[in-house]
């Protein structure tokens, strides 16, 4: 396979195993041995909590329960072990950002995104139109000007097609 991932990106706690998978499992994997992991919180209020009954399933170490990433109060926390073990954590906006590196707001997981420094930040949703525009973008094949549907499915169509 002529495949390599730069980056694997997952979205909160369901998937939130994979950035720790990455480094313990296929660190030294062809596909996915270089692949910098980030980690995207949408509402940090859903964790993934389950008993510690449940660590043993998860295929990871004792150690990274026990006082490490994953444990939480005693219990398995998801979230928490993929914000540790992410390269980089993202979220909805600036200010969703701001708002749960506090104690207040962070739902227990404001030191661990603290602790992330300059790798985490907001994305806001959806598109800048000053830096992109969709209506004057010379490499589609069509514009798209809202609500264009059938402007929106032959481009789809043309990027199956090519991609």
């Amino acid at each position: 396979m002529d495949f390599h991932a730069d980056i694997v990106h997952v979205h909160d706690w369901q998937t939130a195993l994979a950035p720790a998978y990455l480094k313990r499992w296929h660190w030294n994997d062809e596909v996915l041995g270089n692949a910098a992991s980030v980690l995207t919180i949408h509402n940090a209020a859903y964790q993934g909590r389950y008993g510690s009954e449940c660590w043993p399933y998860v295929g990871l170490g004792w150690e990274l329960f026990n006082g490490g990433a994953f444990e939480d109060y005693g219990a398995t926390n998801f979230l928490k072990g993929g914000i540790v073990f992410a390269d980089a954590v993202n979220t909805v906006s600036p200010t969703y950002a701001s708002e749960i590196r506090t104690a207040e707001l962070g739902y227990g997981m404001a030191p661990y995104l603290n602790n992330k420094g300059d790798s985490f930040w907001g994305i806001v949703n959806g598109v800048d139109y000053d830096e992109w525009n969709p209506a004057v973008d010379k490499l589609l094949p069509r514009a798209i000007r809202p609500p264009t549907c059938l402007a929106r499915a032959l481009t789809r169509s043309v990027a199956a097609a090519h991609g």
